[in-house]
């Protein structure tokens, strides 16, 4: 059997009220190890800080865990997304070609879907854009006008109507 990795990581969340990040980042640590291949060693969460200039509340949890291999260590990183991972242990770490072809295919296959993901983004914001051009023309000309006789006997101007009042 492989030798053990044992990693730290920490995940950190962003947002409000602070109770509600708090309690993902607990959500978080209570899930991690029911996946397979990870034993919790240590966990702990920070008190969440509002964020200078901002209505919003930073927090983070350190978790070190042992997992059984290099594969799961990975897993991990695509399903919880990290904000930072260190290995503590092995020092060398060895790994076959076939594990780390099936790691290196996963991590391809992962980021053509997520580029997938971000060109289906694009191109939706870019026809988004072009319909509210579209709508912003169609309000331009049916814009209501009215017709201004400042003075008897001139003929009338016609001026915009002012939308504020």
């Amino acid at each position: 059997m492989a030798e053990k990795i044992v990693s730290i990581m920490i995940f950190e969340i962003m947002g409000k009220p602070a109770d509600y990040i708090v309690k993902t980042l607990k959500e978080i640590t209570d899930k991690i190890p029911g996946e397979k291949g990870v034993r919790i060693t240590s966990r702990r969460i920070s008190e969440p800080k509002p964020v200078e200039k901002s209505e919003v509340f930073t927090s983070f949890a350190e978790i070190e865990m042992e997992l059984d291999s290099m594969q799961t260590l990975l897993g991990i990183i695509f399903l919880y997304m990290p904000a930072h991972v260190e290995i503590i242990e092995p020092d060398t770490l060895k790994i076959k070609n076939f594990d780390f072809n099936v790691m290196a295919n996963e991590l391809v296959r992962r980021l053509h879907e997520y580029d997938g993901i971000a060109k289906v983004a694009q191109m939706e914001n870019y026809q988004l854009m072009q319909k509210f051009k579209m709508i912003e023309e169609q309000i331009k000309m049916h814009q209501p006008t009215a017709v201004v006789n400042d003075k008897p006997g001139k003929t009338g101007k016609v001026k915009k109507k002012s939308r504020s009042r």
